[in-house]
């Protein structure tokens, strides 16, 4: 479960990365 719960802790991270980029570049 430790590794299921840090897969998910890194997706969650990735997502939050590209909906920041997309914001980013819609500001632009």
């Amino acid at each position: 479960m430790r590794d299921y719960a840090q897969l998910t802790a890194v997706a969650e991270a990735l997502i939050t990365i590209a909906a920041t980029a997309t914001l980013l570049r819609r500001w632009q």
